[in-house]
């Protein structure tokens, strides 16, 4: 297992892939992702659909920890304003 989350973000100024350690917050994950996107509102989920909004507080290594994505597959979605 990686010591680190990987997680694919698809925005309007491009797709990019994030790195950060599992004990980031999804908040910290959301500050690096707007941070580079230049902005925006993104969703979070598994990459097989299955949404984690409701999950927001939790660390990357609690979702991993509880095989919320049982592949370890997150991406961030921009959302339409």
């Amino acid at each position: 297992m990686s010591d680190e989350a990987h997680v694919a973000v698809e925005s309007p100024s491009g797709n990019f892939e994030l790195t950060l350690p599992w004990s980031a917050t999804v908040g910290e994950l959301f500050d690096q992702a707007r941070a580079r996107a230049g902005a925006g509102d993104f969703e979070f989920s598994c990459r097989d659909g299955v949404t984690m909004m409701n999950k927001l507080e939790r660390t990357l290594q609690e979702l991993r920890d509880r095989r919320i994505c049982p592949k370890r597959e997150f991406v961030l979605l921009s959302t339409p304003r």
